[in-house]
Parts: C-alpha cells; structure tokens; sequence
C-alpha cells in the first residue's frame, strides 16, 4: 500500500483532479446563477455565496498547489530517503532524499502550468491570395453643362439637365 500510495505524482494526480473538479464546480455556480436571474431574493444570495466560495477553496489551492513536493516529502520521508535518494551510499553528504526533493521542485516549478513552456512552436505560413495594395484615387464626376455639346449624330435630340439652376419650391 505504501509503495503504491509513494509513486511519483500520485498526490499531483489527484491534487490535479480536484483542481479541475473545483473549476468545474466555480463554472457550474456561474452559468446557474446567471441563469437563474427569476430566483428569489434568498436563493440569489446563496447561490452567490456558494460560487464565493467555490472560488475562495480554488485560490488557496492553487496558492499551495507549489508546496505539493513538501508535502510529499514529509508524508513519504522514509521511502524517499531509502528507495529514491541518489546520494544513499555517501553517508557523510547526509542527503536524506534532499536530491529526490530538490528535483521534484525543480520539475515543479519548470511545469508548463506555470507559463514557462521550454517547447518552441514553429508557425508556417502560406500566401493563398496577394493583392497589390494601391492607392485609391477618387476622380471628380464631371457634370457637363448645357454650353457643353458633345459633338455627334445621336446628340441632335437630347439636351442635358440644366444644373446651374437651383430648384425652387412651388409657391402657395
């Protein structure tokens, strides 16, 4: 039972899984209390209560989540000092599993839940569509004007709009 309760990451594991449990539990009191907006005035309050504390249990886990090696190395003190120390033989080091606690720090605070991912990602990427950003030149509409005649066989019977002339209203 102890060696099966002292394998590597079995607290994380379900440390793990309670974190995910509790931010399960956070988003269900959420979208409930979001949707039930027709509650009463109590019911709002408990429901609000209990997200508040949903949310408080997962700040303080998720302050002592990088304590986890210590506590397993109290907890498991004696099976790491004498199954997993690397410096057993050099009695006069006086390790007792210091190494072991050390690399578990160590790959505890390299984790990629802590945002420093070592990974590099390359992105490639393809040109599927170019278009050649011009400038937009806006060119004036020319009105022609009645002194203005263009010169041809199907001109003879139109006459273009007077546009020097401002429309006046009927008078009553």
């Amino acid at each position: 039972m102890l060696t099966i309760l002292s394998q590597k990451g079995f607290l994380n594991y379900w440390l793990n899984l309670l974190l995910y449990v509790l931010i399960l539990h956070v988003l269900t009191g959420l979208i409930n209390t979001i949707s039930n907006l027709k509650l009463g005035i109590f019911e709002k309050k408990f429901e609000i209560r209990r997200v508040k504390t949903a949310t408080l249990f997962l700040a303080v886990f998720l302050l002592v989540k990088p304590l986890i090696p210590l506590v397993e190395y109290a907890a498991f003190y004696d099976y790491i000092k004498n199954e997993l120390c690397e410096n057993k033989e050099v009695v006069e080091m006086q390790c007792n599993g210091k190494c072991h606690l050390a690399k578990e720090v160590a790959k505890m605070s390299d984790s990629p839940e802590n945002g420093s991912d070592k990974k590099q990602v390359s992105i490639e990427t393809m040109v599927v569509f170019y278009q050649k950003i011009s400038e937009h030149v806006v060119t004036p509409i020319v009105f022609y004007s009645n002194k203005e005649q263009i010169s041809s066989e199907y001109n003879l019977n139109y006459s273009y709009l007077n546009l020097d002339a401002v429309f006046h209203p009927p008078r009553v």
